[in-house]
């Protein structure tokens, strides 16, 4: 089977066209467990967290993308598998492709294979978050180059002297998510090194300073000051929702809510019986509820509180919670510029409030409660 895909920028904007033929995966005949196919991904809080440790260091994140990354891996012996090749097309060997149940899984060993091969060890919180000091002998890069022979006496040429262990050499922090990856050292040199040792072991290409990763817009600035900040946004993906849900074609209101005066969420009524657009209505309600998750779980933290509400009645909405939810999502569209911001400046102390209503206020405990399913 043949995938087309558009690629995009952080702007939203098409920037070229991805063809890749793949296998169909679903046609194998073998059954595989939930952990003989587990493959896991960066968790979005740990990007954020090696963001964040990142400006408190004054440095850039990188970034890397390894091409074709699930024909690289291998199949064992046991799990060969024949296909039909499209015409025209050369014959099938034992690599893993697209499309195969173990392909993530496999690669995803091979991948972190690799990174423990230079030096580097999981967290035990996030087996996708990397770090340790690269072994210089995993890269040809430290290696000596070929020349003539050193001479056999010692006399005339001092031994070189022993390096100094007093200070031990910086870390580098590596977080992957599939074949993208985002790294950083306080040590120029230990980035060089970690680059050079990857490339022999993946094909991988070094982009430079993070732009666009995992559908978020990095903006880092250099102050004139010393200090460094980056600002995170998904405008681009909240302006596409907001156009699949024909949201894009209301007036953006700059200082609005995401509740609706007088009308709370929780007070609103639920659908009257054999509602004949109940099963349309769920179906886009959920999408847009999901919509609005991935945005709060990333960098909309602001948009939670009416998240919460919204995704009390994702079994069974009424037309009020459906026109809410679009409510919320034009809330998200009118501050599509809102984001989160990390400056290596800013303070570390987290200051937290919490606030309890007076036990006798029973709306405030009782309002707010899922309803009943009919």
């Amino acid at each position: 089977m043949c995938v087309l895909v558009i690629k995009s920028d952080k702007d939203g904007n098409p920037v070229r066209a991805k063809s890749r033929i793949v296998v169909l995966g679903n046609f194998e005949d073998r059954y595989y467990t939930k952990s003989q196919r587990y493959a896991p991904v960066l968790k979005y809080s740990s990007l954020r967290l090696l963001c964040s440790k990142a400006v408190s260091d004054k440095c850039i994140l990188q970034q890397g993308d390894c091409k074709n990354a699930f024909c690289h891996a291998r199949l064992p012996d046991d799990e060969l598998t024949v296909v039909r090749p499209p015409v025209g097309d050369p014959e099938y060997n034992k690599d893993t492709y697209y499309g195969l149940r173990r392909s993530p899984h496999h690669w995803y060993n091979m991948f972190t294979n690799a990174l423990k091969d230079i030096g580097l060890s999981p967290s035990p919180h996030d087996p996708c978050l990397f770090s340790g000091v690269v072994d210089p002998a995993s890269s040809s890069a430290t290696s000596a180059p070929d020349g003539p022979s050193l001479p056999t006496s010692t006399a005339a040429t001092p031994l070189p002297s022993p390096p100094d262990m007093s200070e031990s050499p910086a870390a580098i922090h590596v977080g992957i998510y599939i074949d993208d990856f985002v790294f950083y050292s306080t040590d120029p040199a230990q980035e060089q090194l970690f680059m050079d040792a990857l490339k022999q072991r993946v094909v991988v290409d070094f982009m430079g300073p993070v732009d666009w990763f995992l559908g978020t817009a990095f903006t880092w600035k250099r102050h004139e000051d010393g200090n460094l900040s980056v600002f995170l946004s998904q405008s681009a993906f909240i302006d596409f929702t907001a156009h699949r849900f024909a949201v894009d074609r209301c007036k953006p209101v700059p200082h609005m809510t995401p509740y609706r005066s007088g009308i709370p969420i929780d007070s609103i009524p639920g659908p009257p019986k054999n509602d004949p657009d109940q099963k349309r209505r769920t179906k886009v309600y959920q999408s847009i509820v999901g919509c609005v998750n991935w945005v709060a779980t990333c960098t909309r933290p602001d948009i939670s509180p009416c998240l919460t509400f919204l995704a009390s009645y994702n079994q069974s909405p009424s037309h009020g919670h459906y026109q809410a939810a679009l409510h919320a999502l034009k809330y998200l569209y009118s501050t599509a510029e809102y984001g989160i911001s990390y400056h290596s400046d800013a303070s570390n102390t987290i200051q937290a409030f919490n606030h309890f209503p007076a036990h006798h206020d029973k709306e405030a405990y009782d309002d707010a409660t899922p309803p009943f399913t009919r």
